[in-house]
């Protein structure tokens, strides 16, 4: 059977139907621990791939400045993100201005 692009559109990425068979949320959490599983062990593809180095560029280095993840850093991002929700939603709406016409 061949497929078209509509097809295979329908085919991935359709949100009305069920493609996997999920009886409840625990089944959902245990794909999820396997998938992390996984992603944790398995190696990734600078790994599968260092073999063949003289063929492949080299990763670059990272750059000089490096945010560094840790609690400070993770408190300053959501008080930043607040501050920007909030300025969204503070803001007065303008009255319409076609409505009396």
């Amino acid at each position: 059977m061949k497929f078209g692009i509509g097809e295979l559109f329908l085919l991935f990425l359709d949100p009305t139907e069920q493609k996997l068979p999920l009886s409840s949320y625990r089944t959902l959490v245990r794909m999820v621990i396997l998938m992390l599983l996984a992603v944790v062990f398995l190696p990734n593809s600078q790994q599968l791939l260092q073999a063949y180095d003289p063929t492949l560029e080299t990763v670059a280095r990272p750059s000089r400045f490096r945010l560094p993840l840790n609690g400070w850093t993770a408190f300053a991002a959501g008080i930043l993100f607040f501050w920007v929700i909030r300025s969204w939603f503070s803001v007065i709406q303008s009255p319409f201005l076609y409505f009396n016409f």
